[in-house]
């Protein structure tokens, strides 16, 4: 069984389910530059997804995708995104987390993204519980 198939079928094994609307809001701030602002402001997407689980609190995120992928996303594409996330958020300080992204720790942006970042590890330990570590295997994985 393949990377991608091992970490969607344990969404599937434990009832994880997505639903997505594109927002077309595009990033939130594009980078620097006019032609790097043009090819995000052309290819980019940016959607609402939903992610639910029997028993647990949804988690509700923005999920952006670059111009290469085309249609809604994929479940195991969210749900490996944010355990990345997660763990960057997990027994960490905000003064590690700025070493390791290379962010200045005098940055408001580095701090909101450490920030969003200790929110989702809450929120994934509480959506994945004790089947944290097995999802966090397939996800290193993928």
């Amino acid at each position: 069984m393949d990377n991608v198939t091992t970490l969607d079928a344990l969404c599937a094994e434990h009832g994880i389910q997505i639903t997505s609307r594109r927002t077309d809001n595009g990033p939130p701030q594009p980078p620097r530059g006019d032609i790097a602002r043009e090819w995000w402001q052309r290819g980019p997407t940016e959607w609402s997804v939903t992610i639910t689980r029997s028993g647990r609190k949804p988690i509700v995120t923005t999920y952006g995708m670059g111009s290469a992928h085309k249609g809604a996303p994929k479940r195991a594409d969210v749900v490996a995104c944010l355990i990345l996330d997660a763990q960057s958020g997990r027994e960490t300080t905000f003064e590690n987390f700025c070493s390791e992204f290379g962010c200045s720790t005098d940055s408001r942006k580095a701090r909101t993204a450490y920030l969003a970042c200790v929110d989702m590890n809450a929120k994934i330990a509480a959506f994945l519980g004790t089947e944290r570590e097995a999802f966090e295997a397939a996800a290193a994985e993928y």
